[in-house]
């Protein structure tokens, strides 16, 4: 299975990202970079997102801790040498 990697899914166009490839490929493992202190809030970030979207739950409901990657693009060191980033 492919790993997607993907940023900004807390905002406005990356949730529009978001919402279109969950819809429409399901075949794909998502790593979703978010800026949180835990993955959890992480996660609860990408689903108060996601609520403007009206995404269906069940297709939501796949997405779990396991997708989500702590980081932020203006420091990379920090996230670059996460083991997510080698599954």
């Amino acid at each position: 299975m492919k790993t997607l990697l993907l940023t900004g899914a807390t905002g406005f166009l990356g949730g529009a990202v978001l919402e279109k490839l969950l819809t429409e490929n399901q075949k794909v493992n998502y790593l979703l970079l978010v800026r949180a202190e835990t993955e959890e809030q992480g996660l609860n970030r990408i689903f108060t997102n996601m609520e403007k979207f009206n995404i269906d739950k069940n297709i939501l409901s796949k997405l779990t801790v396991e997708n989500i990657l702590l980081g932020d693009l203006s420091e990379p060191e920090y996230f670059l040498s996460d083991a997510a980033l080698t599954r």
